[in-house]
């Protein structure tokens, strides 16, 4: 577990936004800023979009109306959330993080400095990094056995004369890499798993300042010369230092799991599904998901670090998915990682640099102000526009919705809510939720898009030459635009890609 890249995002005390089916009525998805969303208007919404027609889609529509009714709640009432209290109890995670920021840049030079370099000669022999030049005979993949026996016989001819003095001379010569043979082979060095198999397994087998054999890769041969320490020091030195950092980091971390006696508890994931289905709803949530010394890690704060994660669509999707035993060692115990983390800052005595704090409390206020201007219901907005105060509300619920159709189809851009800001905005201002009119809402909304598709097909001209599969998937098409998400799902991450010495 890397600490630098643990993402410390627990929050502060932040009251829940209530999810109470009995708080409003069965045809009512949410309230927010005295406004009420209908299940007729979600249903319409989506199922007017391009987006997919199901439950994921809708929360993200009625996340997205709850939170700006209550950016116009605070713009009526002129509220800016400038009080250290509004801004601090929202902004809790950022100033964790930064807290264990500062606190790192005096505890990883701690950890190099227990970096034992005197074996780094010897970890390089076993192979914790490589190092490596090498001569590639391509062979197209169309070769014939023929092509493919003379390419064969013209590495071993290469083989046969090539010597560590002469290799980076003959690879400029007669490699066909294109990438590695003007710099006379020359690869670098790299981790282990990032070479194709057979590459990797002839670096290994080969000793550091000897050349391999001839070895037969999906690219070709190869003839491989593994680089002496000396030689790859340069390169593999730094790489030495981070691995002997990050041993030091997962000792340091083993040491805080058990000091703090961590113990996840059997059902967390089950208690973690439970959280994730509604997070806002899951702030007061303590049930444990983990014991620890100085107080259990809790559903809440699980919730309260998911929602800091901007684009957290995706990780909700795999924890909705994925096996328990994936779901408890890839991000419970990560999470009861950070925290443990956290409390070691706090423990240090570590302060933050006032400065910086102040000109996170105005980048707060700004973001609140980019919202209101967004949505255009700032305060002068609705004083130039409004002449009577009790119409305020009114005018400033109205364009939110007008936003909100235009966002939706497309039309116009997501007006940005920060977390944080939607966070101090829910503490602040009454809002609630309805599971169960969600799900109308979205039933509502597959008849809407059945409807529409019905509509659009009736109106397609008759082909005269027969189409296969239809006139309809013949005609060119374009994307549907998709509904916007509260905080935008995070596209899956595709695997690194695999270094290849070709």
């Amino acid at each position: 577990m890397r600490i630098r890249r643990l993402s410390l995002i627990v929050l502060g005390t932040v009251a829940p936004l209530v999810a109470c089916d009995g708080l409003q009525s069965a045809d009512t998805v949410a309230k927010a800023g005295g406004q009420q969303l209908s299940v007729e208007r979600l249903g319409n919404l989506l199922g007017g979009a391009g987006a997919p027609v199901n439950k994921e889609t809708a929360r993200a529509i009625a996340d997205l109306w709850t939170n700006y009714q209550l950016v116009a709640a605070a713009a009526v009432k002129g509220d800016s959330m400038a009080s250290a209290t509004d801004a601090d109890n929202a902004l809790r995670s950022v100033y964790d993080r930064m807290l264990v920021d500062r606190w790192q840049r005096d505890f990883i030079p701690k950890l190099q400095a227990k970096v034992d370099t005197t074996q780094f000669a010897q970890r390089y022999a076993e192979g914790a990094v490589l190092h490596a030049r090498h001569i590639l005979i391509s062979v197209p993949q169309d070769a014939t056995p023929a092509k493919k026996a003379e390419l064969k016989a013209k590495a071993d001819a290469i083989r046969a004369r090539v010597t560590p003095a002469t290799f980076a001379a003959t690879a400029t010569k007669e490699s066909g890499d294109p990438g590695s043979a003007p710099r006379g082979g020359l690869l670098g060095a790299f981790q282990r798993g990032q070479m194709v198999p057979t590459f990797e397994q002839g670096t290994m087998a080969t000793a550091p300042g000897a050349i391999s054999p001839v070895i037969e890769s999906q690219f070709g041969y190869h003839i491989i010369y593994r680089s002496t320490f000396d030689e790859a020091r340069g390169d593999v030195g730094p790489q030495l230092v981070q691995a002997g950092i990050a041993s030091a980091e997962s000792t340091f971390v083993a040491g805080l799991e058990k000091d703090a006696a961590m113990e996840i508890k059997p059902n967390a994931v089950g208690t973690l599904r439970t959280a994730t289905a509604d997070l806002m709803a899951n702030l007061d949530n303590t049930a444990a998901l983990a014991s620890l010394k100085g107080g259990n890690f809790t559903a809440r704060d699980a919730a309260l670090l998911l929602l800091s994660i901007p684009q957290r669509g995706q990780l909700l999707s795999q924890i909705a998915g994925a096996p328990d035993s994936v779901v408890r060692e890839q991000l419970i115990k990560p999470m009861v990682r950070t925290e443990l983390v956290l409390r070691a800052a706090r423990a240090s005595g570590t302060q933050l640099d006032t400065a910086e704090v102040a000109q996170v409390r105005r980048s707060f206020t700004a973001a609140l102000q980019g919202a209101w201007n967004g949505l255009g219901v700032s305060p002068k907005v609705l004083a130039d526009s409004v002449k009577e105060p009790a119409t305020k509300a009114s005018f400033a619920a109205a364009r939110v919705e007008t936003v909100l159709d235009r966002v939706v189809a497309g039309q116009q851009p997501l007006v940005q809510v920060p977390m944080p800001v939607e966070l101090a905005l829910r503490k602040k201002y009454p809002a609630s939720f309805s599971l169960a009119a969600l799900d109308k809402a979205v039933e509502k909304a597959k008849v809407v898009r059945a409807q529409s598709d019905s509509a659009r097909k009736a109106a397609l001209p008759q082909s005269v030459v027969p189409i296969p599969g239809g006139a309809d998937k013949a005609l060119p098409t374009t994307p549907p635009t998709a509904a916007p998400a509260a905080k935008a799902p995070a596209a899956a991450k595709a695997p690194a890609a695999e270094k290849k010495p070709a």
